[in-house]
């Protein structure tokens, strides 16, 4: 089938998967899905960290592997609310989930004496920094990713790291990851696996390229109905012009 019959489906497909909070562990979904629906969830969850959060494409992958599995956690307001929750969880038996109240969370950041070296080429920012949130959630995004650095390759991660003294955790446009221990995370990545940062942001590009295409196909549309309009008129003529015709002959036959 033509491109112009997929696109509208696959973008209903990508719409109905966040709508549907695929991806999500069964935990974090099932609260999801009851905070729409359950009044006394919903004022308890403020969000998801995937949700609650917008990044550049070009940092998409970065910080998703910087945030691992934390970027399903459930951010809620505070711990009387996470109480509640975790209590819930339990009386459902819906599963486990990680929670980050803003008013408890410890804030992480980057030492001034790292953010000195970080003027090398290669290096990109605070990871923290790199996004946009609301700034009522900037406890939570310190916390998760203030002490991460973002840089553009590996060779300038481990360069990084050495200068600051193996301080903060440093992160690759590619997903790889030096930790303050050392420890070094890296390799190939999966192309198929769920990217909740991204899926938004997908859908959005998607939703504004069907929008175009809607666009051209009614400017289409109204050419179609102007060249009919141009047609009829020609018809019009042609049939005039022919009855004219018609007439005179009968006239020359009289003579």
């Amino acid at each position: 089938p033509p491109r112009s019959t997929l696109f509208p489906y696959t973008t209903l497909f990508r719409s109905e998967m966040q709508e549907d909070n695929e991806g999500y562990v069964i935990s974090v979904k099932r609260l999801l899905e009851q905070a729409k629906n359950n009044e006394n969830i919903g004022k308890r969850v403020v969000g998801v960290v995937a949700k609650l959060m917008q990044v550049p494409q070009q940092y998409e992958v970065a910080i998703e592997f910087a945030l691992g599995a934390s970027v399903q956690n459930i951010v809620t307001k505070n711990d009387e609310d996470t109480k509640y929750l975790v209590n819930y969880l339990k009386q459902n038996n819906f599963g486990r989930a990680t929670f980050l109240p803003i008013s408890e969370v410890k804030e992480r950041s980057v030492p001034d004496y790292v953010r000195s070296k970080m003027n090398m080429a290669g290096v990109l920012g605070v990871a923290s920094e790199l996004i946009k949130f609301d700034k009522a959630y900037l406890p939570i995004f310190n916390h998760l990713l203030g002490g991460t650095v973002i840089v553009d390759t590996l060779s300038t991660a481990v360069t990084l790291s050495q200068k600051a003294g193996y301080v903060v955790k440093v992160v690759t446009l590619d997903g790889d990851i030096i930790n303050p221990s050392g420890a070094v995370t890296g390799g190939s990545r999966k192309e198929t696996s769920t990217n909740l940062i991204s899926r938004e942001r997908e859908i959005k590009d998607l939703m504004a390229k069907l929008e175009s295409e809607k666009t051209e196909i009614e400017e289409l549309e109204n050419k179609i109905a102007k060249l009919q309009e141009k047609q009829s008129s020609v018809n019009d003529i042609v049939l005039k012009l022919n009855s004219t015709l018609h007439e005179k002959e009968i006239e020359i036959g009289k003579e």
